[in-house]
């Protein structure tokens, strides 16, 4: 009968130390000790100069480092003008770029009226700049909707790639 006892006691302890563990592996508590300390390991792919490396770009030279996501994509339509004046090139000293879903007629509407103003100060050049994709599925009448309101706003930059909320890049 001893013996019996002994077992049901051990399997009580055993049983309640597991569920300890487990608990306690569930909630985290042992991910601290495979830490790596984020000051002291953490590193950037772009680290250095940026400075330097958005110069060589600019100027048509191989950067230092290869940026990290290329656009290989062509445009449907562009915003070149957007940085012009008197047919000369300008520097904004604002660009607002904003990702806009091909549906969303009224919210560009909203932001260019609203935040996206561009003559809101006389004194700083601002330019607000909407960025859309295509639809999966084709869709001519959408599509027309797109190039008329760029026709009347020249604000839209339509890029050749599916805009999908999971190929948000």
């Amino acid at each position: 009968m001893l013996p019996r006892i002994c077992i049901k006691f051990k399997l009580k302890y055993v049983a309640s130390a597991v569920l300890a563990l487990l608990t306690l592996e569930y909630f985290g508590a042992f991910t601290h000790m495979f830490e790596a300390d984020f000051e002291q390991t953490f590193s950037y792919p772009l680290e250095g100069d940026i400075l330097s490396y958005v110069y060589q770009l600019r100027h048509g030279q191989r950067p230092a480092v290869e940026p990290i996501n290329g656009y290989n994509y062509s445009y449907i339509t562009d915003c070149q003008h957007k940085c012009r004046e008197d047919d000369r090139m300008i520097a904004p000293r604002l660009v607002f770029i904003v990702k806009s879903a091909m549906e969303h007629f009224d919210r560009r509407v909203a932001i260019r009226k609203s935040w996206g103003w561009e003559k809101r100060f006389s004194d700083v050049k601002i330019r607000t700049v909407f960025v859309l994709g295509r639809p999966a599925v084709p869709n001519r009448r959408l599509q027309s909707l797109i190039d008329l309101e760029y026709a009347n706003y020249r604000d839209i930059v339509q890029g050749d790639f599916v805009d999908a909320y999971f190929n948000n890049t």
